[in-house]
C-alpha cells in the first residue's frame, strides 16, 4: 500500500511538473477569453479596441501565476494602430474558471512607436503636467518597451511598471535648454523613473553614457550622472556660447578636448516649475588651445601673447540655484606651442554681482619691468599667486605676490576701475635683484598721502618718468600728495644718486608739483623742480645736475658725453612742450655717429682727438618742441675750442625717422671770420662777410639704424651761424 501511495504521489508530481512545463512553454490554446478580454479593455477605455485571435493559457514560474498570452493582437487607440507584439493577462487562479475571472495584471510589449503617435494617444488622456510636458517639450524619435499594469477588483489600476527604450528624440527643458538626438533605456513605476545607457547631444557636447533617476517627493527630484567626451572648437557650440553672452572670452578661437563626468540634482515642484538645482562637473582635458582674436601686448612682455595652451589634470565646476558658482582647474599651461608647460591652479567663484579668482601659476616666459629695470629671463621659473574679484565697476586685487629667486613684488588691496586705472591700494613692497645684486628695495604706502621709502631704487629712465610726457592712463584716478625718500638711486653709470628726497603733488595721475634734491657726491648734486605756470594751464619743469651724463644715458643722441653741468627747462601740457637744454664744459668720447660725420668732412685730426682724449666743448644748447607726432629741433648749437656746430631738424615720434641738417666750422675759421670784423656791435651781415671761410654743411636722414649722412664743403656761412659766433665772442670779452 505504501508503495502504491508513493508511486501515485510520484506520478502526481510528474504530472504536475509536466503540466507546469507545458504551460510555461507551449501553453494551452483557448478562445474562451477572447470576448472577455476585448470587453474588459473597452470598459477600461472606450477609445481602446483590442482584437485577439489566439490565446494561450500559460504559467509564470517566477510569479507562479496563471496568465493568458497572445501575440500581435490588433490594437487601436482611436484611429491609431498600436504595435503591440505580446499581451499577457494575469488572473486570480481561483476565479479563472468563473464566467468573469478577476484580472490581476496585464503585461504589454510593444514595438517601435513614433513620438508623434504617442502624442496623439495622450491627447485623449486627462490633463496633467506629464501630458503637457510631453506634448510641448518632446519631439521626434521612437519608443519601444513593455507595460505592466496591476489591477484592483474593480479593474482600477493599482500599480504599474513601464520598461523600454527611447531613440533619437529631442527634448526642450527648462529655460529653453535643448537636448538633441537623445536615446536611453528606462524603467518607470509609481515612485521612480530610472534611465540608463543615456546618449544625447547638448549644444554640440555629446553625452556618451549616462544615468538619471527621477523620484516623486513633494514634486519631482531628478538626479543623474552623465559622461561627456568633447573634441571640438567652442565656436561650433553656438547655442552653448549664447547662454553666456557676458563672457567675451568665449569669442576667441578655443579648441577643447577632454573627458568629463557631470553630476546633477534638480528639484521641480508639482507643477514642474524649477525649485532648485545642483550641478557638479569633474574631469580632465589633455588638449586645450586658445587663439586670441586680439593679441595681448604689454610693456612687460617681450613677446605679444597670441596663443595659450592648457593641459588640465583636474577640472571641477560646481553651481547651484541662488548660490555661488565654483570653478577649479589644476594643470599646466604654456604660451607657445614649442614652449614648456608650467603649473597652473585656478579657483573661480562666481555669484550674481562679482567674479572672484584665486590663481597660482609658474611663469617661464621672460618679461621686463622698465620702471624697475627688472628683467626676468627665459626659462627662469617665477611664481605668481593672486586673489582678485571683478564686477561691473572694476577689479579689486586682494593680493598679488610675485617671487623669482630672491626677487619679490607684493601688492595688497589694489582697486582698479573698469578702465583698469588705479583708484587706490594699501601697500606695495618691491625687492628685486639684477645679476644677483640688489637693485630695488622699497615700500609704497597709500594713505592720506603716498609715501615711497626705501634703501635703493634702480632708475634707468628717470627723466622720462619725472617729466611724465606719457598719458599716464594707469594713474588717472589718483589725486594725492607724495613723498619719496631713497638712500640710493642707481643709474646706468657707476656713480649712484644719494639721499634722494622728493615732495610733490599728483593730480589725475600726473605730477603737478615737485621739489626734489639729491647728490652724486659732495660737490655734485641734482635739483628737480616742477610747478604750475601762473600765466597758463601749463607746467614748468626745471632740472639742474652737476653731472650731465646720468640724465642723458638713455638718449642715443647724447652718446659719448662725459662730464658737464646740465640745465634743463620745459614748459608743457598734455599735448605740447617747449624745452631748452644746456650743457657746459663737457667732452665727447667715442661717439660713432659724430666720428662718421667728422670723417666725411675730412676733419681727420678731430676724428683722432674724438677717439683719444675727446673733443672738448664749452657749451651745448638745444631748443626743441614736442607734440604728439614729432619733435621739432629748432636749434642745436655747440661751441668748443676745436669746432662749432649749428644744426636743426626733426624726429618723428612713431617711426623714429630722423632728419637733421647743419653746419660745422673749425675754430680757426671762426677766428679768421671774427678778425675781419672791426666793430662787433655795429655788424651788418652781407654777402662779403664770411667770404672765403671754410666750413662743412651736412645732412643726416633716415629711420633708426639706417641714417644716411652726406657732407658738402662751403665757403659762405649763414648769417645765423655768424651771429651765434659773435654772441660767444661778445660774452668772452665781457668776462675778460
Amino acid at each position: 500500500m505504501k508503495k502504491i501511495v508513493i508511486s501515485l504521489f510520484g506520478l502526481l508530481i510528474i504530472f504536475f511538473l509536466s503540466v507546469s512545463i507545458f504551460l510555461s512553454t507551449k501553453g494551452f490554446e483557448t478562445t474562451r477569453f477572447n470576448n472577455l478580454i476585448s470587453e474588459k479593455v473597452k470598459s477600461a477605455d472606450s477609445n481602446l479596441a483590442l482584437n485577439v485571435k489566439s490565446i494561450k493559457i500559460k504559467l509564470d514560474f517566477k510569479e507562479f501565476k496563471i496568465f493568458l498570452s497572445t501575440t500581435n493582437p490588433q490594437t487601436k487607440y482611436g484611429n491609431i494602430n498600436v504595435p503591440v507584439s505580446q499581451l499577457k493577462i494575469y488572473f486570480d487562479f481561483f476565479t479563472i474558471f468563473k464566467k468573469e475571472p478577476n484580472i490581476e495584471g496585464v503585461n504589454i510589449v510593444f514595438d517601435d512607436l513614433n513620438i508623434s503617435e504617442i502624442k496623439q494617444l495622450i491627447l485623449r488622456m486627462k490633463p496633467s503636467n506629464i501630458k503637457s510636458f510631453i506634448l510641448n517639450n518632446i519631439s521626434g524619435g521612437k519608443l519601444k518597451g513593455s507595460i505592466r499594469l496591476g489591477f484592483l477588483n474593480n479593474f482600477e489600476i493599482a500599480d504599474y511598471q513601464i520598461k523600454g527604450s527611447l531613440k533619437k528624440t529631442n527634448i526642450n527643458l527648462y529655460n529653453k535648454v535643448n537636448i538633441k538626438n537623445t536615446s536611453f533605456n528606462f524603467a518607470v513605476d509609481d515612485n521612480i523613473i530610472l534611465i540608463n545607457s543615456l546618449t544625447l547631444n547638448l549644444y554640440g557636447i555629446p553625452v556618451t553614457n549616462g544615468t538619471i533617476n527621477i523620484k516623486k517627493d513633494k514634486g519631482y527630484v531628478v538626479e543623474g550622472n552623465l559622461n561627456t567626451k568633447l573634441e571640438s572648437d567652442i565656436s561650433k557650440l553656438t547655442e552653448l556660447v549664447k547662454l553666456f553672452p557676458n563672457i567675451d572670452f568665449l569669442s576667441n578661437d578655443i579648441y577643447l578636448k577632454g573627458d568629463f563626468l557631470n553630476k546633477f540634482k534638480i528639484n521641480f515642484n508639482e507643477n514642474l516649475r524649477l525649485d532648485d538645482y545642483i550641478y557638479n562637473l569633474t574631469g580632465n582635458s589633455g588638449d586645450i588651445k586658445i587663439t586670441l582674436n586680439k593679441e595681448i601686448e604689454s610693456s612687460l612682455l617681450k613677446n605679444s601673447l597670441k596663443e595659450i595652451f592648457f593641459s588640465i589634470n583636474k577640472a571641477e565646476i560646481n553651481f547651484a540655484k541662488n548660490k555661488k558658482t565654483n570653478i577649479n582647474l589644476d594643470g599646466n599651461y604654456k604660451t607657445r606651442e614649442d614652449g614648456k608647460f608650467q603649473k597652473l591652479k585656478i579657483k573661480n567663484i562666481i555669484d550674481k554681482s562679482k567674479v572672484k579668482y584665486n590663481i597660482v601659476i609658474d611663469l617661464n616666459d621672460p618679461f621686463f619691468v622698465e620702471i624697475l629695470n627688472y628683467n626676468k629671463k627665459q626659462d627662469i621659473i617665477a611664481n605668481i599667486s593672486t586673489e582678485f574679484s571683478t564686477n561691473k565697476k572694476g577689479t579689486t586685487i586682494k593680493y598679488l605676490n610675485y617671487n623669482e629667486g630672491k626677487s619679490s613684488i607684493k601688492i595688497n588691496d589694489l582697486d582698479l576701475n573698469k578702465k583698469n586705472q588705479i583708484k587706490k591700494f594699501s601697500n606695495i613692497k618691491i625687492n628685486t635683484f639684477k645679476d644677483k645684486v640688489e637693485n630695488n628695495n622699497f615700500n609704497i604706502v597709500y594713505k592720506d598721502k603716498i609715501t615711497i621709502k626705501g634703501k635703493i631704487y634702480d632708475s634707468s629712465n628717470l627723466i622720462k618718468n619725472v617729466s611724465n610726457q606719457n598719458k599716464g592712463s594707469l594713474f588717472n584716478q589718483i589725486d594725492k600728495e607724495i613723498r619719496i625718500n631713497f638712500e640710493n638711486i642707481l643709474t646706468k653709470l657707476s656713480m649712484p644718486l644719494n639721499n634722494f628726497n622728493l615732495i610733490g603733488k599728483i593730480e589725475k595721475g600726473k605730477f603737478t608739483k615737485i621739489s626734489s634734491k639729491s647728490d652724486f657726491s659732495k660737490d655734485e648734486y641734482l635739483d628737480i623742480s616742477l610747478k604750475k605756470d601762473p600765466n597758463s594751464n601749463k607746467k614748468i619743469l626745471e632740472i639742474y645736475s652737476g653731472l650731465a651724463k646720468p640724465l642723458l644715458a638713455d638718449f642715443n643722441f647724447f652718446k659719448g658725453i662725459e662730464g658737464g653741468q646740465l640745465l634743463f627747462s620745459s614748459t608743457f601740457d598734455n599735448k605740447t612742450s617747449v624745452s631748452n637744454l644746456k650743457i657746459k664744459d663737457f667732452k665727447v668720447l667715442n661717439a660713432p655717429a659724430f666720428a662718421k660725420l667728422l670723417a666725411l668732412a675730412d676733419l681727420s685730426g678731430l676724428v683722432v682727438l674724438l677717439s683719444g682724449e675727446g673733443l672738448t666743448f664749452d657749451s651745448l644748447e638745444i631748443k626743441f618742441t614736442d607734440d604728439e607726432k614729432v619733435r621739432n629741433i629748432k636749434e642745436v648749437y655747440a661751441e668748443g675750442p676745436s669746432i662749432t656746430i649749428l644744426m636743426e631738424g626733426y624726429i618723428e615720434n612713431k617711426s623714429g625717422l630722423t632728419s637733421l641738417r647743419g653746419t660745422m666750422v673749425p675754430a680757426k675759421e671762426i677766428n679768421k671770420l671774427i678778425s675781419k670784423i672791426p666793430v662787433l656791435g655795429d655788424i651788418l651781415i652781407g654777402k662779403e662777410v664770411g667770404e672765403g671761410v671754410f666750413g662743412v654743411s651736412f645732412k643726416m636722414k633716415g629711420p633708426p639704424g639706417k641714417i644716411k649722412t652726406t657732407v658738402n664743403p662751403i665757403k659762405t656761412l649763414t648769417p645765423r651761424f655768424i651771429t651765434r659766433a659773435l654772441e660767444k665772442r661778445k660774452k668772452e670779452n665781457k668776462n675778460n
